[in-house]
C-alpha cells in the first residue's frame, strides 16, 4: 500500500514519565548505566539554562532522544506500520488509568489518537500485546465490510455505560479470537471474556455466556451495527446462541450494574414513571425504562423533577 508516510508523535508529559519509568526498570534489574547517563545530562541542563522555557525545551530534546535511543517507540511503530498509507499520523498522550487507554480513529479516517500508560513502555513486550489489541480493533474500524460507526439507529454514538461496557466486550471476543488464529497471545483468555459477559449479561447462563465468547471467538466477524444492538439488546443476543428465555429479566437480576450509576445494585426501581424517565433521558439519551435503573437513581431523579417542575402544576410537555 502507498501513500503519506505514518508519522507517530509522543506528547512531552508521555515522553517523560516513560522515560522515568525504563530507567527505573532497568536500575532494578542491575543496570544503573542509563540512569546514570540521564542525571548527567540533566545536570547539564540545570547549569546551561536559567530560563525555564529554556530549559523545559532542553528536557523535551532530551526525553525525545533517550526515548528513541532505548527504543521505546518500537511497538509502536510496528503495530501502527500495516497502516502506512491509510493512517498519516498517530499522536501518543499519556493515560492516567487504565479505564483510559485506548486507540481511537479519528474524524476525517486517517489520524489516530492513543491514550497510553507510561509504564507500558518499560515492558515492550506487554506493550506490543496490547497494541497488538488496540490495532486489531483499528483494522475492524478501516474495513469498510465492518461499517464502523454505521447503523447504529438510536444508539449511534448515546450509548449508557452498561451498554458501551457490553459493546467493548463483544468487540473483544472479536479481536482475541482473531489474534488467537494468527498464534499470537490474545489480550485476555475466553474464560476471562466469559466472566465478564456473565457479570455485564447477569440474565444468561453461565453456558449460554460462554457460548457468546466462543462463537464471536471461532466465528465470522458481525457488523458494527449487529455489535450495539446486541449491547443493548440483551434478549437478542440471547437468541442468537440460541437461549430462549434471553435476558429479559436481567435489570432485575441482583448484583447486575445499574446502567445509569454503573455500580452493581441489589435494589433495582420496581417501577419508572414517564416524567421521570423523561428527566433521565436528558443525561442518557439512549436509555430507555426497559433497560432498568437502581431505586438510588431512580429516587434522585424524580427529587430533580420535582424541584424543576413549574409551580402549580407539571410540566405541559410531559
Amino acid at each position: 500500500m502507498t501513500g503519506a508516510p505514518l508519522r507517530i508523535r509522543y506528547n512531552p508529559d508521555l515522553l517523560e514519565a516513560a522515560i522515568e519509568h525504563v530507567l527505573r526498570r532497568r536500575g532494578a534489574a542491575g543496570d544503573r548505566s542509563a540512569d546514570e547517563s540521564y542525571r548527567r545530562a540533566a545536570d547539564r541542563i540545570y547549569a546551561r539554562y536559567e530560563q525555564s522555557e529554556a530549559r523545559r525545551a532542553a528536557f523535551g530534546t532530551l526525553h525525545a532522544r533517550l526515548f528513541e535511543e532505548m527504543g521505546c517507540g518500537k511497538p509502536f511503530a510496528e503495530a501502527a506500520g500495516r497502516f502506512t498509507g491509510r493512517i498519516t499520523e498517530v499522536l501518543v498522550t499519556r493515560a492516567w488509568d487504565r479505564a483510559e487507554e485506548g486507540v481511537e480513529l479519528g474524524a476525517d479516517g486517517r489520524t489516530l489518537g492513543a491514550r497510553i500508560l507510561p509504564a507500558r513502555f518499560a515492558a515492550p513486550e506487554e506493550l506490543r500485546r496490547f497494541l497488538r489489541h488496540e490495532f486489531e480493533h483499528v483494522a475492524d474500524m478501516v474495513d469498510e465490510a465492518f461499517e464502523y460507526g454505521h447503523g447504529a439507529g438510536e444508539f449511534a454514538g448515546r450509548m449508557t455505560r452498561l451498554q458501551g461496557d457490553r459493546f467493548g466486550l463483544l468487540w473483544d471476543c472479536l479481536v482475541d479470537g482473531r489474534t488467537d488464529r494468527t498464534g499470537e497471545i490474545p489480550l485476555h483468555t475466553p474464560q476471562e471474556l466469559a466472566e465478564e459477559c456473565a457479570r455485564l449479561y447477569p440474565g444468561l447462563p453461565d453456558e449460554a455466556a460462554t457460548t457468546v465468547v466462543r462463537r464471536l471467538w471461532e466465528g465470522d466477524r458481525p457488523t458494527y451495527a449487529l455489535l450495539v444492538r446486541w449491547a443493548a439488546d440483551p434478549a437478542a443476543l440471547a437468541a442468537w446462541v440460541g437461549w430462549s428465555a434471553g435476558a429479559e429479566h436481567a435489570a432485575a437480576s441482583l448484583g447486575a450494574p445499574c446502567p445509569l450509576c454503573g455500580f452493581p445494585t441489589y435494589a433495582w426501581a420496581p417501577a419508572i414513571d414517564l416524567p421521570v424517565e423523561r428527566v433521565i433521558q436528558e443525561d442518557f439519551p439512549a436509555w430507555r425504562s426497559r433497560d432498568g435503573a437502581c431505586a438510588r437513581c431512580v429516587e434522585a431523579y424524580a427529587v430533580r423533577r420535582e424541584f424543576t417542575a413549574p409551580v402549580g402544576g407539571t410540566n405541559p410537555a410531559w
